[in-house]
């Protein structure tokens, strides 16, 4: 059963809702950038494997804005304290159980005493912070949306050119030049896969292959 405060604005029953999931991010070759966006399965596919996601949507479901994450913000203040004081509470049962041999506080004994919200931000930040997984080597199968044809999405920028003069006593010549780029690609996640090690002729001999030549 799905324990929420959250209503749809058009009253449907809150067993059809479900958690949505999306992944953006910036993709670089070292030539150009494209925008990744991702959603739903394609998006814990980027995210890796080891993350609890029931844990996440059972505290998704008591947070109207949703758990998020950003690589480049710190924990807020809300999960910092929440950790603070679970662990606080896990040393004092610890040390109040006279059956325990060792007063040893564990991450799942901090845990458990968190509520749905603190449990779902601590397990987000936790993975995406230190597991391996969002940042593995992967091949990625993108839909590409067409870039617009109208001229004002050209980014013009002008350029100081300096031309050498190759005749003796004579300076070189600086001019401005204009030119442009094309704004960001933006691409959606399709679908992943491990990447494929083989040697460069190989790779041709597959282009071959499927191009005939």
């Amino acid at each position: 059963t799905i324990r929420t405060h959250l209503r749809c604005p058009n009253d449907c029953p809150i067993d059809f809702a479900a958690i949505k999931w999306e992944c953006s991010g910036v993709v670089d070759d070292g030539t150009g950038q494209a925008k990744l966006h991702a959603e739903r399965d394609a998006a814990l596919a980027l995210i890796g494997s080891g993350l609890n996601v029931e844990r996440v949507e059972d505290g998704a479901w008591a947070v109207e804005s949703g758990i998020t994450y950003q690589r480049s913000v710190p924990p807020n203040s809300f999960i910092r304290n929440a950790v603070r004081e679970a662990q606080m509470m896990a040393r004092q049962i610890a040390r109040d159980n006279p059956e325990a041999n060792k007063k040893i506080v564990r991450a799942s004994d901090v845990l458990r005493l968190l509520t749905p919200e603190a449990k779902a931000i601590y397990t987000m930040q936790r993975h995406c912070r230190f597991s391996k997984e969002p940042l593995r080597s992967i091949d990625i199968v993108c839909r590409c949306k067409p870039i617009s044809d109208v001229v004002e999405d050209l980014n013009r920028t002008d350029v100081d050119v300096t031309i050498a003069r190759c005749e003796e006593r004579q300076e070189a010549i600086v001019s401005d030049a204009i030119t442009s780029t094309l704004p960001p690609l933006k691409l959606n996640l399709v679908d992943i896969c491990a990447v494929q090690r083989m040697k460069r002729d190989e790779g041709w001999s597959l282009v071959r292959a499927l191009t005939g030549r």
